[in-house]
């Protein structure tokens, strides 16, 4: 598996929260489709989201490193898109769509229930909507935090595209515990360790494979 910061797949992941299928706007919902589909470019962006709203940058993709880019609603930290792509002298064929931080964004997932995934869930309720534990990094290094296999759960398949998740552990965990869950073994979302420190979703990505 691949990650987006360090490997250079896809830019750098953060924090989810689950709301109800009317928690947010309609068009704060990203999916795998529309203006982010397999097949689209930077023209079809700019005509979804407006001209004012879009801005060519330099996109952190982890080790000090970083790839040109768009970025929608760049001035505005709740709607900020960051995409990266496959063919980027062309921009064409989004290989990675990333909100983080303050994104206000959601996933829409396919659940009965309609839930969606945004930045700030708790790692007990992401491991809910999975229907079973999963598997992420220790923390503290180029891929710390993120989700590595979902073991056959619900999230496997909760996108037409690819979704990554990133954790990041509560700032106020205490150094003991979190060297407890730190480093590049393979942790259960339900172990004690990964508990201890409160991780939350620090980014989510959806993307496309060459």
């Amino acid at each position: 598996m691949s990650f987006p910061a360090s490997a250079g797949v896809f830019a750098g992941l953060s924090v989810l929260v689950l709301g109800s299928a009317h928690a947010q706007p309609l068009d704060d919902v990203l999916e795998c489709s529309g203006p982010f589909a397999k097949d689209m470019d930077e023209a079809a962006l700019v005509k979804a989201f407006g001209a004012q709203n879009f801005v060519r940058a330099d996109i952190d993709i982890g080790e000090l490193t970083t790839e040109p880019g768009t970025v929608i609603f760049p001035t505005h930290a709740k709607r900020r898109i960051e995409v990266l792509w496959h063919d980027m002298s062309e921009r064409r064929r989004p290989r990675s769509i990333t909100v983080r931080h303050a994104s206000t964004w959601t996933i829409a997932a396919r659940f009965p229930d309609q839930r969606r995934l945004t930045v700030g869930t708790p790692l007990a309720q992401v491991e809910a909507i999975n229907g079973k534990p999963f598997l992420l990094f220790g923390f503290g290094w180029d891929n710390g935090g993120y989700a590595v296999g979902w073991e056959g759960g619900a999230l496997k398949n909760a996108v037409a595209c690819n979704l990554f998740l990133r954790f990041e552990p509560d700032p106020k965990a205490k150094d003991s515990a979190l060297s407890k869950a730190s480093g590049g073994k393979q942790f259960k979302s339900s172990s004690p360790a990964m508990r201890a420190v409160r991780p939350t979703v620090s980014s989510i990505s959806l993307g496309w494979p060459e």
